[in-house]
């Protein structure tokens, strides 16, 4: 099951701090919805558009203060199509020393997008900012599907149990399909998917899928990779076996086996296993 995740308030400050006997006001300057933020001195926004898809892996809400001095408090609210809380970043306290001020100031608030919960509420969004208590920004954003990317498609098939229960190799598997569709380079399809399109028996299913015969009957339906796997126990230590093949090669394309010493680590095993098994980078 999916969760959801945002990033803590970001604040860049002008690295000139004025003095002054009285302060000038602080002032709340604008507020951009972007792809991306460049890190500057005072940070811009990247990309500032209103339209995001599946593909995109965040959404940041950004703003520009004017004369930042004394205490204040920041909030960020996210809403959802159906028009409900979806995260709320709660008051984030900025502070400058007394007597002086930053004339210009910049804070951020991430949405994650690509591979969370986010991704599943496709519609009209909203990001409410408010500077003490006072609403001075709503804007509003859409996420829709990615229509037309064409990804490789990935087969899953279940995990075998060995000396463990067999509901937690099903657990696992749903873990394992869960972190690579999270990568975005995948069309990913679990063993019950292929067995609704390729119309074949459960008994065959149960067979697995490693011989030439197999792969090659998954390779003509478009389906480019498959992993297999197993989970298993021996003694105290509980280890997952991970193998990857090509199905147009029709051979092993990678292999990894990890280890750890309770079931409780388990999850954490599949999900660092993950991109090790496809190579990609950490």
């Amino acid at each position: 099951m999916k969760g959801f995740r945002a990033l803590l308030v970001l604040l860049a400050l002008a690295f000139l701090l004025f003095a002054c006997a009285c302060a000038p006001r602080t002032r709340f300057v604008e507020a951009t919805i972007s792809k991306g933020i460049n890190k500057g001195t005072i940070a811009e926004s990247v990309e500032p558009t209103s339209t995001f898809s599946t593909d995109d892996p965040e959404v940041i809400a950004h703003i520009k203060l004017e004369n930042l001095s004394g205490k204040h408090n920041l909030k960020w609210e996210w809403y959802d199509p159906n028009g409900d809380l979806y995260y709320s970043t709660g008051n984030h306290t900025l502070r400058v020393t007394e007597g002086k001020y930053h004339k210009f100031a910049t804070a951020w608030n991430k949405l994650f997008v690509r591979g969370e919960k986010a991704a599943d509420l496709l519609g009209d969004w909203q990001v409410k900012l408010y500077l003490d208590n006072d609403l001075h920004a709503s804007k509003n954003f859409r996420i829709d599907k990615v229509i037309g990317k064409d990804l490789p498609k990935i087969a899953v098939w279940d995990l075998n149990a060995g000396n463990i229960n067999p509901s937690y190799a099903q657990d696992l598997t749903s873990i394992l399909v869960s972190e690579i569709s999270k990568l975005a380079k995948y069309e990913v399809y679990s063993r019950e998917n292929i067995r609704t399109v390729a119309g074949w028996t459960e008994q065959k299913m149960i067979l697995g899928c490693t011989d030439t015969k197999c792969l090659t009957a998954l390779g003509q339906m478009d389906i480019s990779k498959l992993i297999s796997g197993r989970v298993g126990r021996i003694g105290r230590t509980y280890s997952i076996s991970l193998q990857l093949f090509d199905t147009q090669k029709v051979r092993a394309e990678n292999s990894i086996s990890e280890e750890c010493s309770s079931e409780d680590e388990l999850t954490k095993l599949v999900r660092q296993a993950v991109p090790k098994l496809l190579r990609v980078p950490q």
